[in-house]
């Protein structure tokens, strides 16, 4: 019979491998979103891509904890402080 220990931890290393793979998705639309406040006249606009980068830091902050990446919760985390 397998270790359950180790079948979970397989798992979770394929995951976070995964999030390694999938990061340049997040950090791209997070840039995104950051360029389109400023040059924005639209203050609806504006507030809208705020909060689009608050919620993309809030899901880089909780993957960063979840995959064990503090560097990327700790600066997710700010920068989602910053946009409040």
């Amino acid at each position: 019979m397998p270790d359950q220990s180790s079948d979970l931890e397989d798992r979770l290393a394929v995951l976070r491998t995964s999030f390694c793979k999938g990061l340049a998705a997040p950090i791209e639309e997070l840039e995104g979103a950051a360029n389109s406040i400023a040059p924005s006249e639209d203050v609806s606009t504006a507030r809208s891509a705020l909060q689009r980068v608050r919620e993309i830091a809030h899901r880089l902050a909780g993957s960063g904890t979840t995959f064990g990446f503090p560097e990327i919760t700790r600066t997710a985390r700010a920068l989602e402080g910053e946009c409040e």
